[in-house]
């Protein structure tokens, strides 16, 4: 297993690239070890209810979904609900 440090995560990688092209950003990240799509959407739900400041979500589920033999349209749909909510 590959462990990668805070500084080299995707979203602070993209997070330091819009800050230094002058956007006004912060990313957070709200992974929890394990997520599938099914948690993933009530999070997303709750966070949204709870910060109506944010413009914009990374979501990165599915994997979790596909290890454990989740049939795909059932991903699919929970991706197409986080994304339509």
């Amino acid at each position: 297993m590959c462990a990668v440090s805070e500084h080299d995560l995707y979203y602070r990688v993209a997070e330091r690239s819009l800050i230094a092209q002058g956007y006004n950003i912060q990313f957070y990240n709200s992974t929890k070890s394990g997520c599938k799509t099914d948690s993933g959407l009530e999070r997303i739900k709750h966070l949204l209810e709870n910060n109506p400041s944010i413009k914009c979500i990374f979501i990165t589920l599915g994997i979790n979904d596909a290890i454990q033999q989740i049939p795909l349209n059932q991903i699919y749909n929970n991706l197409e609900q986080m994304i339509i909510y």
